[in-house]
C-alpha cells in the first residue's frame, strides 16, 4: 500500500485551520450518523456558545473535514462526487453559504492499473482557503493496492467463463464443466464482496 502525504504538513495545516474561525461565529463539524457500513458523516453547525446546533443542507451523503473561509461566506468539505457515486476517491467541494451552490475544487478519480489490477483512489482531506477566499489549498493522499483488485479480477475472469459457457451446449460434457466453474466463480465473487463489506469494515478509515 502506498501513501503520498506528510504527517507534519497535515498537523501544521490542521493547527492553522483550528485557529481560524469564520466571521459568522458558527462552528462547522461532522456528526457520525448510522452504524456499520451505513454510517455517514452529517454536516452540522453550532454557535460558539454551544447553542443552535443544526444540520447543514449539502448535496453530499457523507462529508469529512468542513473548513470555513475567513469571511464566513463559504466553506469546503471532502466528499464523494455525486456525479460518480460508485467511486471511493473523495474530492474537495466549496459551498456558498448564501446560495448553497457547490463547486469542485479537485477532480480526483479512481484508477485501475491494467497490468497489476491494483485499484488506486485519492482522499482530499486537509484544506485551507486563502485570506480573500478566492483560492483553496488541498493536501491529499492516495491509497493503492486495493480494496477492489481481487473482486475486479474475479469479475473479469467470470465474464470470460460466461462467454465460453454461452458458446457451448449446456447439457454437453464440457458445457456442464464450464457451467460448474461459472457457478463456483459467482459464489467466490459473492464471498469476496461480503468479506470486504462485513469483515473488513473495521479496517476502513
Amino acid at each position: 500500500m502506498k501513501y503520498a502525504y506528510s504527517p507534519f504538513t497535515f498537523v501544521a495545516i490542521w493547527l492553522l485551520l483550528s485557529a481560524l474561525e469564520p466571521a459568522t461565529g458558527q462552528i462547522l463539524y461532522v456528526r457520525p450518523v448510522g452504524t456499520g457500513t451505513q454510517q455517514v458523516g452529517q454536516l452540522r453547525q453550532v454557535n460558539a456558545d454551544g447553542t443552535g446546533d443544526t444540520a447543514v443542507a449539502v448535496p453530499f451523503a457523507d462529508v469529512l473535514g468542513p473548513v470555513p473561509a475567513r469571511d464566513g461566506t463559504q466553506f469546503a468539505v471532502s466528499a464523494v462526487d455525486p456525479a460518480r457515486p460508485n467511486q471511493i476517491s473523495r474530492n474537495v467541494f466549496t459551498v456558498n453559504r448564501t446560495t448553497g451552490a457547490t463547486q469542485n475544487a479537485t477532480n480526483f478519480l479512481d484508477s485501475l492499473d491494467p497490468d497489476t489490477l491494483l485499484y488506486t483512489y485519492v482522499y482530499g482531506f486537509y484544506k485551507a482557503f486563502s485570506p480573500d477566499g478566492t483560492k483553496i489549498a488541498v493536501n491529499s493522499y492516495y491509497r493503492s493496492g486495493g480494496e477492489h483488485s481481487l473482486l475486479i479480477f474475479i469479475g473479469l475472469t467470470g465474464i470470460g467463463w460466461t462467454l465460453l459457457f454461452l458458446k457451448m451446449k449446456p447439457d454437453g460434457h464440457w458445457g456442464q464443466v464450464v457451467g460448474n466453474l461459472l457457478s463456483e466463480w459467482v459464489q467466490m465473487a459473492g464471498l469476496v464482496f461480503l468479506t470486504k463489506r462485513l469483515v473488513e469494515v473495521g479496517a476502513k478509515m
